[in-house]
């Protein structure tokens, strides 16, 4: 009897010790985990590659304006104060920089990677796969703070970005705070 009492209270710790690493350990996030409330504009599943220091990261996102008047995004701000452009798809490959994104009264519009995204860099340091980094999101005159969630890899199965602009296109802004305070949203 003594050996089952043995076996029953050891299988007891061991749960007791998985079920404590899994309430402390974080979840991954997503970019549909993410998002950001700033005034009238609505953040919603937006995406940043990873990229190594001095190379360039995009980051795109969905954006609604429910407020009375016109916001222009001309870019976001990282930690570092690495440079930020706003760039534009005209046609058969050629994109290039357009200074800034409209989004009018009522309008929702996505920066996707496909017609506009925003480029940052060259980078100061690593913009690590599945991260969360703080960021503020630069709309004309005004500066709102932001989470970047950096997704795990990129479309075309690599973990960073490039050193010339043509970035991959996945990832997530955030507003969620620290991964360990999401962690029971699994």
């Amino acid at each position: 009897m003594s050996a089952n009492k043995a076996i029953v209270s050891a299988l007891g710790i061991v749960a007791v010790g998985a079920a404590t690493a899994l309430f402390l350990l974080p979840c991954p996030s997503s970019a549909d985990d993410e998002s950001a409330l700033i005034g009238d504009v609505a953040i919603d599943h937006v995406a940043a590659t990873p990229a190594r220091a001095g190379e360039i990261t995009r980051v795109t996102f969905s954006i609604g304006n429910s407020g009375s008047q016109r916001v222009m995004i001309t870019g976001i701000r990282l930690s570092g104060g690495e440079p930020s452009r706003v760039i534009g798809f005209y046609g058969t490959s050629h994109s290039g920089d357009i200074g800034a994104f409209p989004v009018s009264a009522g309008e929702t519009a996505q920066l996707d990677g496909k017609k506009a995204w925003i480029e940052v860099g060259p980078l100061k340091q690593d913009l690590g796969p599945d991260t969360i980094v703080s960021a503020r999101l630069v709309l004309g005159p005004y500066e709102a703070p932001i989470s970047i969630h950096v997704s795990p890899t990129s479309p075309d199965g690599s973990q960073r970005g490039s050193t010339t602009g043509s970035v991959s296109r996945s990832g997530s802004i955030a507003s969620g705070g620290p991964a360990w305070l999401r962690a029971t949203r699994c």
